[in-house]
């Protein structure tokens, strides 16, 4: 005996949000409704948690706003960690990076950037996904390049760099210039040249020199960053 046709229908998936349940009052809403109401309740006035691009739609009209930092996020929930003393390191691409985010935003201490490229008139026929030659696009090798920012990095710099780096993108004049342009500013920036190493230091005892350098310039201007505001401001 075969089923009635309207058996075989699917049954229509029905949206999770359609109604809410207030937990102010108890009362059940139509979920479109408390949309219309921004997030609060009709009968209670009770106010349910929004995200924050919820709050901006409520707040601005569209396309008169501008996001910055939308990668940040908070790190010390549970109390390990103290964000006004966070440093940022980062090799070869992390190292172009390091620089990137040291030039235009104030939220780190110290940064340490390795065997990186930082000036992509030095790379002409393009990097990473820009396959437009630089003559194609003056303005993006420049805008994505650190070392035309190198007057806002105002974030002390480590730089460390194999000697003979011979990936086509990181050759040691990246880091040459750079550290050529921050002393030049005034910056507190040091550059450390390991000679006979490629991209990546090799040697065991480069390795010891290197990490040694990492902890003592965190160790002076994040750990030690609080300390020296202290000192400063004559407590």
């Amino acid at each position: 005996m075969g089923s009635l046709p309207w058996l075989r229908h699917k049954k229509r998936d029905i949206p999770g949000d359609l109604w809410v349940r207030c937990t102010g009052c108890k009362a059940t809403l139509f979920g479109r409704d408390l949309d219309d109401q921004f997030k609060v309740c009709p009968k209670c006035d009770h106010h349910f948690p929004i995200s924050s691009h919820l709050r901006i739609a409520y707040t601005l009209d569209p396309a008169t706003w501008q996001e910055h930092d939308a990668g940040m996020g908070a790190v010390d929930a549970l109390g390990f960690v103290d964000i006004d003393r966070i440093g940022h390191g980062g090799h070869s691409y992390g190292a172009f990076a390091t620089a990137n985010i040291l030039a235009n935003s104030p939220f780190f201490k110290a940064g340490i950037a390795g065997d990186g490229a930082y000036n992509r008139s030095l790379t002409p026929g393009g990097f990473q996904a820009e396959r437009r030659l630089i003559w194609e696009a003056p303005q993006t090798y420049i805008e994505m390049s650190p070392f035309f920012r190198a007057d806002q990095l105002d974030t002390p710099l480590l730089m460390y760099h194999g000697g003979d780096d011979n990936n086509s993108g990181t050759f040691p004049v990246q880091s040459r210039r750079m550290i050529q342009a921050l002393t030049t500013l005034g910056k507190t920036a040091v550059l450390h040249e390991y000679p006979f190493e490629s991209h990546t230091p090799r040697a065991i005892e480069n390795k010891f020199d290197m990490w040694a350098r990492f902890i003592g310039w965190f160790d002076e201007y994040v750990k030690g960053a609080e300390e020296r505001t202290i000192s400063e401001e004559g407590g």
